[in-house]
């Protein structure tokens, strides 16, 4: 049997180590993969969040909130399973239901174990319509089937080298239906945490003066690249609360 120090060096000598690929590489339970890349990632000082805890109720946050109800009511798909990163308090997936019809279901991944139990209750509290799962949404991103969900609510508020995979899989398995909107929340910060050599380097090439137009600029090569022909950017939305954050709102064409 495979040891706890075996996976963890592996994932050292293996910087773009998923979920997905610790299953395939040594026959781990999804839930173990998952444990053992928080575990390494806390070790390491690598977060995949950046302001997130600080954030939740700034002007800009629920701007950005707004426009993701806007694209998802304009989408026409106003019923059907979303999935979505709730944190503690649920705020998107309330405001969904509230403002666009309580036909929604939601799968709300949280990683960090505290947070998780904050969102239980909310969820309990509220009534919520969310199906609570503890661990990394890489892994669902990564083995989800084709058209499984009608919406994709993924507020990162991380650093984009730090889900590159995540990103490459989703688009490629299509697992948002036509016409589905995929809404991503970004750090516009750079820098060498949490991402590998390879992926800094792109960005840095891309990004050389780190100001906000090159850094705008990188989101829509990149996710030009990764999504091809069967999606459209529809809008970006550039806020400062606690810091310099990007909402990416993408729709699947066909």
């Amino acid at each position: 049997m495979v040891t706890k120090q075996e996976i963890q060096e592996w994932i050292k000598n293996n910087p773009y180590a998923t979920n997905s690929k610790l299953v395939k590489q040594f026959g781990l339970s999804k839930q173990r993969a998952s444990a053992n890349l928080i575990a390494y990632r806390k070790k390491k000082g690598i977060k995949k969040s950046v302001g997130a805890f600080n954030n939740e109720n700034g002007n800009g946050k629920q701007k950005a909130r707004n426009i993701i109800i806007k694209h998802i009511y304009k989408s026409g798909l106003n019923s059907g399973k979303i999935l979505s990163l709730p944190f503690s308090k649920c705020n998107i997936e309330k405001q969904i239901l509230s403002e666009i019809g309580k036909k929604f279901s939601f799968i709300g991944y949280e990683r960090d174990e505290k947070v998780y139990w904050k969102m239980f209750k909310t969820i309990q509290k509220h009534k919520l319509p969310i199906y609570p799962m503890l661990g990394d949404i890489g892994y669902e991103l990564e083995t989800a089937h084709e058209d499984k969900y009608n919406h994709l609510i993924l507020d990162y508020c991380c650093q984009l080298g730090t889900i590159v995979e995540d990103m490459k899989s989703m688009f490629q398995a299509n697992i948002v239906q036509v016409g589905g909107i995929v809404a991503i929340t970004l750090s516009k910060r750079i820098n060498k945490l949490g991402q590998s050599s390879k992926v800094y380097g792109e960005m840095k090439r891309l990004i050389k003066n780190e100001n906000d137009i090159e850094t705008i600029h990188a989101f829509k090569t990149f996710f030009s690249k990764v999504c091809g022909f069967n999606y459209s950017i529809e809008e970006i939305f550039e806020y400062h609360d606690t810091c310099s954050m990007a909402l990416i709102i993408i729709k699947r064409l066909k």
